[in-house]
């Protein structure tokens, strides 16, 4: 039962805005304890310095998760990522080239990867974001003169 209300804590502090200190002292209590810590490795609210910390781990399970953080996904932490797209892991760099929120380059870098499993989903979820991209702008009504979309509709 304790496991279990300690669990609802950690998941608790990773999904809200928590102070950056009480962050760093958690992680630092579950640093050996990674099914916990890789709880909190997805927060959106984690300092650089966990963050460089997390992508450091030891344990794949704490790198895996921080694939799935938004701050290190969209690109906005640029040297974390770069530290995971070159993760010795396979499951992580395959965590990085099955996310749809990954920036194109970073995708395109996955495509020379040593395993071929990563590299053949890299090259899907880029084929993927390039149907997606045609479709959206083939959707846009543009209103031109030449539109005939817009012409004898009543």
């Amino acid at each position: 039962m304790l496991f279990d209300d300690f669990f609802f804590l950690v998941n608790q502090v990773a999904s809200t805005e928590t102070d950056s200190d009480i962050l760093a002292e958690l992680a630092e209590q579950l640093f050996d304890r990674p099914a916990l810590l890789s709880l909190l490795a997805v927060s959106p609210h984690l300092p650089d310095s966990l963050l460089e910390a997390f992508s450091k781990h030891p344990e794949p399970a704490v790198r895996l998760m921080l694939t799935c953080n938004t701050a290190v996904s969209s690109g906005l932490k640029p040297a974390i990522l770069k530290v995971l797209l070159a993760d010795t892991n396979p499951d992580i760099r395959y965590s990085l080239a099955e996310n749809y929120n990954l920036p194109r380059e970073a995708l395109a870098m996955l495509l020379d990867d040593e395993n071929p499993y990563v590299c053949n989903r890299a090259r899907k979820t880029l084929q993927r974001l390039e149907v997606q991209f045609v479709h959206s702008v083939s959707s846009v009504d543009f209103g031109g003169k030449n539109d005939k979309r817009s012409e004898g509709v009543a």
